[in-house]
């Protein structure tokens, strides 16, 4: 922003509420919490996916080669990079609109970032949005069984 005075003064306000609060740790507990959800929906459904990251990120491995796994118990270090970031694009723009229609929008990789702002309510909100959108992809198909 060029130098922007009212940038300059939100950038410093944002730092200040950093340093001098627990915004951080908020949001990576409540990453944590929504990753653990999600897991536990995907497990329901019997959706060998897994949501993992680290601190505030969330993202969603759609399992590309179909390995068996479960996702409470998904480890994405045994997995190369390269795996972990590939995305089937279809099932992707697929699942990322069902998330939309229940209410629920993520990046196009189908993550994202946890803010301090955060709510268990959101999370709740998150993990169903979750549910609803496999059901809809496996009564489209998309999934199988």
């Amino acid at each position: 922003f060029n130098a922007n005075p009212v940038s300059a003064a939100a950038g410093t306000a944002a730092l200040t509420v950093i340093a001098e609060s627990d915004a951080c740790e908020r949001a990576s507990r409540v990453a944590a919490a929504l990753r653990d959800a999600v897991n536990a929906v995907l497990e329901q459904e019997n959706v060998p996916w897994a949501m993992y990251g680290t601190y505030s990120g969330v993202h969603t491995f759609l399992n590309p080669r179909g390995v068996a796994l479960r996702p409470g118990t998904f480890d994405p270090t045994v997995f190369g990079m390269a795996e972990l970031k590939t995305q089937p694009k279809e099932l992707a723009n697929k699942l990322r609109v069902a998330l939309l229609v229940h209410g629920v929008d993520v990046n196009g990789r189908i993550g994202g970032f946890v803010s301090a702002t955060h709510t268990a309510h959101d999370v709740t909100h998150t993990a169903e949005a979750f549910r609803e959108s496999v059901r809809m992809l496996r009564r489209e198909g998309e999934l199988g069984g």
